[in-house]
């Protein structure tokens, strides 16, 4: 027979479940992590310079943030997920890397961006367009992102790079504001 400890953790667990669930149909952004040929590319792409201020919108795991910092250990690295399950695994994640990354549970649209050196996407189309609203009023010029599959709407690319990942060809775009 259970004990109470254990119904009420168990209980737990289901609300959690339960608003990221929620939260997800809200925003429109399911949780679909990266492959680490896709996280090394993106951050291959983005160029990290030291001392960048370097942000992922919609951070997931953190899997992205984690290799960032691994390749450019002075970077400042922020992290925006809203979904509380996801925003957890990636506490972990960061946890159990030692690394230092500033990892925030709130929406990436409260998010100032007007210092952010890189940028870093993976979110839905319509998600993008409402980013791309706040970019026009917040980005320094200069300001890269590298966005994973999505285009980023009423912008060119600079540089586009192709990789094969779970079996399909992905494109990683890279614009700069």
């Amino acid at each position: 027979m259970l004990s109470w400890l254990a119904i009420i953790v168990i209980l737990f667990l289901l609300a959690l479940l339960l608003w990221t669930f929620v939260e997800h149909l809200r925003f429109q952004l399911p949780y679909v992590p990266s492959s680490r040929v896709v996280t090394h590319a993106m951050v291959e792409l983005a160029q990290l310079k030291p001392q960048e201020i370097v942000m992922d919108l919609g951070a997931g795991d953190a899997r992205l943030l984690i290799e960032a910092k691994r390749a450019q250990p002075s970077i400042q690295a922020i992290g925006y997920e809203l979904a509380i399950l996801v925003w957890l695994l990636g506490r972990i994640r960061i946890v159990v890397s030692g690394l230092n990354i500033d990892w925030k549970c709130q929406d990436a649209l409260k998010a100032d961006v007007s210092d952010v050196d890189v940028l870093f996407l993976y979110v839905t189309p319509s998600f993008m367009l409402k980013l791309s609203e706040k970019f026009e009023k917040e980005l320094k010029p200069g300001t890269r992102i590298v966005s994973h599959v999505f285009r980023l709407p009423g912008r060119t690319a600079v540089e586009e790079k192709s990789v094969k990942s779970f079996g399909e060809m992905k494109t990683i775009r890279l614009y700069v504001w």
